[in-house]
Formats: structure tokens, C-alpha cells, sequence
């Protein structure tokens, strides 16, 4: 079994790459069969007989439904079966877990640069100064647009994390930090920060206003 795995805190790129390839096969007209975690299990699906003499590629589209016995058995089985394996995941695959998978598994891994990680850690009241100065250092290399979006989809996390801990599947060292992170910000103030994010993203997309001048604003007066 050939098997490639995408991976990747860049989750538009990593997508992007996954539907490309499934594009390119389909253009192949081979089988190809989605791998469901309420069916048999992942070894009884992948071994299965197919009805039709065509090349067949599986998907899993979240690599998170193969579990620790699942894992095992492909490591082990994998070069046995011919057929092709399609792997997604939804961020990085943890480090132990790369390391056990062996140089005959295609690894494709779309990251984001660290600094836009830093950047929003950075993102808290009293900090102003260093948001700014990493919010200028990422724009060197990155499209606003991009460090926008990601602003906003942490934003919400820290809001989250702070009304509602317990609904959030996350590892509990990540979910500690943005408690952090939250704490310094407060309900009300993070919510005032949401909102004038969304008051932006509008007053941009009708030409009201520029973005990076708009978050150079947002960051001084919200993060005094």
C-alpha cells in the first residue's frame, strides 16, 4: 500500500495540495472510497474486495479517526495490500507519532511560520508594543489578509476557552495557554476586541478603510 500523508498548520495550503491529488485521480477514473469510522473498522475497510477491476485510492479525511491499534496494523500490514492510501490532517501529526510511520510514507507537511504563532500569543492588554512590532515583522513576508484571519480564528479560541472550557477538544497544555492569554484580556474587553475585528473586516471589504492601517489602530487602543 502506498500511502501519503498531508499535514500541516497551514490548513489552506494542506487542503488545497489534498484535493488536488484526489482531482488528479479522479481524472485517472480510479475507485476511490472514503474511509468512515461508523462502518467496519479501518483494517476491515481497507482490505476489503472491491466490486470493480479499477485502481482504488482510500481517503481518510481526518487522521485523528485512526486509533493507536489502528496505526499499529497499517505500520505493520501496509506493504502487503496493493492499494493507495490518502491521509489528511487538520494541523501537525504529533512528533512521536512521525517517527513511527518510516521513510517508506510519503510525508507532505504544510506549515505557517512560527512568527505568526508569536505574533498572536503577543495579542493581550499592556503588550502593545511588541503585537505591533511582530505584526509589522510578519507583514514582510505574509499577506495581511492572512495574519487577519488567523487573528480572528484565535480571537474567537481565546473567548471560547474563557465562556466555555469544557466544550473545547483540545490537548490540555494548549488549552491552558489560551486560558493564559485569555485571563489577561478579561470576558468583556475580549469580546469589545471581537467585535471591532468584525467592524473592520466589514469597513475593508466596502472600502471604508485600509487593513494593516486598521490593525495598527485596533492594536494600539485595544492593548494599552
Amino acid at each position: 500500500m502506498k500511502i501519503t500523508l498531508i499535514h500541516g498548520t497551514d490548513v489552506e495550503a494542506s487542503q488545497k495540495r489534498f484535493y488536488f491529488i484526489l482531482d488528479a485521480i479522479k481524472k485517472r477514473d480510479w475507485d476511490i472510497v472514503t474511509v468512515e469510522k461508523s462502518l467496519a473498522t479501518i483494517p476491515e475497510q481497507l482490505t476489503a474486495n472491491s466490486l470493480f477491476e479499477k485502481q482504488r485510492l482510500f481517503v481518510i479525511n481526518d487522521f485523528d479517526l485512526i486509533n493507536k491499534k489502528d496505526l499499529e496494523w497499517l505500520l505493520k500490514n501496509h506493504s502487503r495490500i496493493e492499494t493507495n492510501l490518502l491521509i489528511f490532517k487538520d494541523g501537525n501529526v504529533p512528533k512521536p507519532v512521525l517517527q513511527k510511520l518510516g521513510k517508506d510514507i510519503k510525508l507532505e507537511q504544510f506549515n505557517l511560520p512560527q512568527i505568526l504563532f508569536v505574533y498572536l500569543d503577543s495579542i493581550y492588554p499592556g503588550n502593545h508594543k511588541k503585537a505591533l512590532h511582530m505584526f509589522h515583522a510578519l507583514l514582510v513576508n505574509e499577506p495581511v489578509e492572512l495574519v487577519m484571519a488567523m487573528m480572528g480564528s484565535h480571537m474567537r479560541d481565546l473567548l471560547w476557552v474563557k465562556v466555555a472550557p469544557e466544550t473545547i477538544a483540545l490537548q490540555s497544555w494548549r488549552k491552558d495557554k489560551l486560558l493564559r492569554q485569555a485571563n489577561k484580556f478579561g470576558e468583556e474587553k475580549l469580546k469589545v476586541f471581537i467585535e471591532k475585528m468584525a467592524q473592520i473586516d466589514i469597513q475593508v471589504k466596502t472600502s471604508q478603510a485600509k487593513l494593516t492601517e486598521s490593525i495598527d489602530l485596533l492594536l494600539t487602543t485595544e492593548l494599552q
